[in-house]
């Protein structure tokens, strides 16, 4: 969803507004409660479509920024990598839709107590300040946030200590607010999906002098072919070439950064892995730091299989070939120059960090393939 399509539903917004109008004079509140419907952040939901930045500062003055460009909303501190648009809808809305219930203390000693402290106040604070700015970095709405109020309306209806931004006073407001503990939440953790079962070749150690090529006809073929030669007493373990063939199936991130700032040790491994729809994925992957404090990083590059070299394709199992007419059919697939440069442009310029045991699949040698010695645990 792009910035230009960042609109609310004003009627969707009406009703939430209408609910929680009616939990409040639905329900006993001291005398400092507030008129129902007086709104937290007047004006805000006037204004939501102004939004450009997003930031959220908390403990130790660590930050939060997501920033909008005509392609969409970036993580700042992570390179501007892209942010689920989605997310940031929520969180704006959120904030936009709380409704002031009851005021509350404007004493600063007794602030923590609602977890309202001034968030750079040191690594036990435990709020957080949230600012909205528009196209020119000019303050649409600012607040701190602090404990929430699970079931202040019985089940499913939520409320929230909060303040605005510079006044000491501090307010329990209804309504639901969402903030991410960490900027990585915003982002879609899946990086790529390519399950063992559209993966006809692997190459391991592309660039080494001894190159392992697993590989298939079909399939419904298995176990793979593994072009090596196993040391004497060893044998190649079937699950562990198929671990190796599935490492890009649901790969997700841990942690992103461009691609620039990932310096390559010497050992780097280097894979390529292909599909039966014509798919190429070059993988490099590296083991950054020693021992058990190692982190695996690996960059990813997409693109087509030229025609004349891609395996056969799959073949749908008997039967599934033709669709009775009235069902509802799957749309056609994209060529896969197409789906590669789609893959590519949302892979290209990034370093994932994954977990141990997929860098260590995606980046295997011989090895990485052998059966377990007799004997060893």
């Amino acid at each position: 969803m792009s910035p230009r399509n960042f609109v609310i539903l004003a009627g969707a917004t009406a009703v939430s507004l209408v609910l929680a109008i009616g939990a409040v004079v639905s329900r006993d509140v001291p005398v400092t409660a507030q008129p129902a419907a007086t709104a937290f952040l007047p004006g805000l939901i006037d204004r939501v479509n102004e939004v450009r930045t997003v930031r959220i500062t908390g403990p130790d003055a660590r930050t939060i920024t997501v920033v909008a460009d005509e392609k969409g909303w970036k993580l700042q501190e992570k390179g501007g990598y892209p942010v689920k648009a989605e997310e940031v809808r929520k969180l704006v809305l959120g904030l936009a839709g709380l409704q002031l219930v009851e005021a509350k203390t404007a004493q600063s000693d007794r602030l923590k107590r609602l977890e309202l402290e001034d968030p750079a106040g040191g690594k036990d604070a435990k709020s957080r300040a949230v600012e909205l700015l528009d196209k020119d970095g000019k303050p649409v709405a600012a607040a701190v946030v602090g404990k929430s109020k699970p079931g202040l309306y019985g089940s499913g209806r939520s409320g929230v200590y909060v303040r605005r931004a510079g006044e000491p006073q501090a307010w329990l407001a209804a309504g639901s607010l969402q903030l991410p503990g960490d900027g990585l939440d915003l982002v879609e953790r899946e990086v790529i999906d390519l399950p063992m079962g559209k993966i006809a070749r692997v190459t391991l150690g592309v660039d080494s002098p001894n190159p392992i090529r697993i590989h298939r006809p079909d399939t419904d073929t298995l176990p793979y072919t593994v072009e090596a030669t196993a040391p004497e007493g060893r044998e190649i373990d079937r699950d562990k070439v198929e671990q190796v063939a599935g490492s890009l199936g649901l790969l997700t991130l841990q942690d992103v950064k461009p691609a620039a700032e990932l310096a390559l040790p010497p050992n780097a491994r280097h894979s390529r892995y292909e599909t039966f729809d014509g798919l190429a994925v070059d993988v490099t992957e590296a083991r950054i730091g020693e021992g058990d404090a190692a982190e695996r990083w690996v960059t990813l590059a997409v693109s087509a299989l030229d025609p004349a070299a891609a395996p056969p394709p799959a073949v749908a199992p008997a039967g599934t070939e033709a669709k009775p007419a009235g069902d509802a059919a799957k749309p056609a697939e994209k060529p896969a120059a197409e789906r590669a440069a789609e893959l590519d442009a949302r892979v290209h310029g990034w370093a994932y960090k994954v977990s141990p045991y997929v860098g260590d699949r995606l980046g295997a040698d011989l090895d990485a393939l052998l059966a377990d010695k007799q004997g060893s645990s």
